[in-house]
């Protein structure tokens, strides 16, 4: 189980709703047979587990309807699922059983969702093996520089030297960073499938999910993408401009899907000589057509995925702005290979200097700790050239970072890693129930990352 949330007054669902996230076995039949129950206590914090009959309370009971949260990979074993329960009002208690008379309830954390407003918010891949700071810097000071509120950054590994930076925009409140773990079912299931290596891409569509319902109560709009996925506004200053500007063109729209071509840029391994000018100026995008990625308006769609969201409230539907009708002129020119026509040579100017004072200001010891050598990505591009691009994206096994063949030790090479401590439970004799008990962790290695 990845996540279990309680919405008082939903945009999407009715009051008094939780909605639950976890990843199971793609052909699992539920039969709708999952029971909620919720209930208020003042007892226990969210993080508590208790043995079920040791808690008096009046709850309120719910079967739960039960969908797989977006389409699978036809090759993959596992996939993502959500269920969706009424519940008792101001819940902060949950058990979870089945229908068969020997099943043990489960009480289970319990959060609510996240309600500070904010008007764009960003929900990025889980961040794996992580060394390459020329991105994760000019990233994160695009989409701040741009207008997102927040940025929701899911670490599984990344270079410690890299990772002094997010706590900084996190504490500034740019960043939200939530720790993403492999799935461990625990000593029983040790000869069972491993199910991280049936589950796509680092199971990043559960991730961009668990992000969504995390934050989509408090944003008017949320972007899903990879943190190496640039957009640039073309119907105004900052994003929130053009995505107003599109949702009122388009009222029946659940959100808008911008069309994307590979770019190369030339860059510097040292940050003493990095500079933010010189990429921009260099930037060349290619002919390499891509699958789209997406902006989503919360309140019309259900659950995501890394290209388009993949449940969709009823009437709605998603706008592909490479269409060249007349809503979308404007983004003909959008990947024009002329970086001028994306950004202005003056705009290029002051996002440089605003970028140059801001890492001055709050991270000019972090900047100049920044490593010049590279160990983890060369060997993941050539995994992921045999296992994917290579083959035409026709897959012969489940795609995913699991299947590449890293080095376990690397001497003198730190690195944060994502930890959380699992529980294991038995409802009943055909589902089991595994979920971590402990908020968001790390723990530094000396000697290289892993996942």
């Amino acid at each position: 189980m990845l996540l279990s949330a309680y919405f008082l007054r939903p945009i999407k669902y009715s009051p008094n709703t939780v909605v639950i996230l976890f990843n199971s076995q793609k052909y699992r039949n539920f039969d709708n047979r999952l029971v909620c129950e919720t209930w208020t206590s003042e007892s226990l914090n969210e993080n508590e587990t208790v043995p079920f009959k040791a808690l008096q309370r009046k709850g309120v009971k719910d079967l739960a309807y039960i969908r797989q949260a977006f389409l699978p990979i036809p090759i993959c074993q596992w996939t993502t699922f959500i269920a969706v329960c009424k519940a008792a009002e101001n819940s902060n208690q949950l058990s979870l059983s089945n229908t068969k008379t020997s099943s043990s309830p489960i009480t289970v954390p319990l959060r609510h969702a996240y309600e500070e407003k904010h008007e764009v918010i960003s929900c990025f891949s889980p961040l794996f093996y992580n060394e390459r700071w020329q991105l994760l810097i000019t990233s994160m000071e695009i989409f701040r520089q741009f207008g997102v509120n927040l940025q929701v950054y899911y670490i599984q590994s990344i270079r410690k030297e890299l990772v002094g930076h997010l706590p900084i925009y996190e504490e500034l409140g740019h960043v939200a960073v939530e720790s993403w773990v492999l799935i461990d079912l625990g000593f029983a299931h040790k000869r069972s499938t491993d199910p991280n290596k049936e589950l796509d891409w680092r199971n990043q569509g559960a991730a961009h999910t668990d992000c969504f319902l995390k934050y989509r109560e408090s944003a008017d709009f949320i972007i899903i993408s990879d943190i190496d996925d640039i957009l640039f506004p073309q119907l105004g200053k900052k994003y929130i401009q053009e995505f107003r500007s599109l949702a009122y063109q388009n009222p029946f729209a659940a959100g808008f899907s911008y069309n994307r071509y590979n770019i190369e840029v030339a860059t510097s391994k040292f940050s003493s000589k990095f500079s933010l000018s010189k990429l921009l100026n260099s930037v060349q995008v290619t002919d390499e057509w891509e699958n789209g990625k997406s902006i989503v308006i919360p309140s019309k769609v259900e659950t995501v995925w890394i290209h388009y969201p993949a449940i969709i409230k009823s009437g709605y539907s998603m706008v592909n702005l490479s269409f060249s009708n007349e809503n979308q002129t404007s983004f003909k020119e959008f990947y024009d290979p002329q970086i001028s026509q994306i950004f202005h040579p003056k705009d290029v100017e002051t996002f440089v200097i605003n970028a140059k004072i801001f890492i001055k200001q709050n991270a000019k010891n972090e900047f100049k700790a920044l490593p010049s050598d590279i160990h983890y990505y060369p060997l993941m591009e050539k995994c992921y050239n045999e296992i994917f691009y290579s083959k035409k994206k026709n897959v012969d096994a489940c795609p995913g970072p699991t299947r590449c063949r890293l080095p376990a030790y690397v001497s003198g090479f730190s690195c944060v890693i994502a930890k959380r401590k699992y529980t294991h439970h038995t409802i009943s004799k055909t589902l089991k129930l595994h979920f971590p008990t402990n908020k968001n962790e790390f723990e530094l290695s000396f000697n290289g990352c892993r996942m």
